[in-house]
């Protein structure tokens, strides 16, 4: 920022413990830190500010103007997001609610175990069963 080329800030010069190689801090450094800083603040305010033309007042009105009109079309899409996600999360609750009262893995791994035990155990004892089959009826 300082001493750079074409600024209209003044030129702040390198002092004390700004100087590089010095840790140094003291309160004299920093009473001139600020005096350089306030002294480029007033160079910034002092700058003159270029007076708008008819032309660009009206353009710069039709311009807000355009925006007030996007801005009340955007409030009506965030007040139909906010519904949606409403909905959305009533709908969330739900199924949760639904998924809660699922089976956990351990229940399901224990019923599909016990049914594979006993379709292996009738197929082990497919003849004896056979023959007990055929002497009751």
């Amino acid at each position: 920022m300082a001493g750079m080329p074409n600024s209209p800030f003044p030129k702040a010069t390198i002092r004390g413990s700004d100087a590089p190689g010095s840790d140094a801090l003291n309160t004299a450094d920093l009473a001139d830190k600020i005096d350089v800083l306030l002294t480029l603040l007033e160079g910034w305010s002092a700058q003159p500010q270029p007076a708008l033309s008819q032309s660009q007042v009206g353009s710069a009105e039709a311009r807000i103007a355009h925006l007030e009109a996007s801005t009340s079309h955007l409030e009506q899409d965030v007040s139909q997001i906010r519904t949606d996600i409403r909905d959305i999360r009533e709908r969330l609750y739900r199924l949760q609610e639904r998924v809660a009262h699922l089976p956990s893995k351990g229940a399901l791994a224990f019923s599909v175990v016990a049914l594979l035990a006993v379709v292996v155990a009738a197929s082990a004892f497919q003849l004896q069963l056979q023959a007990f089959a055929a002497a009751a009826f």
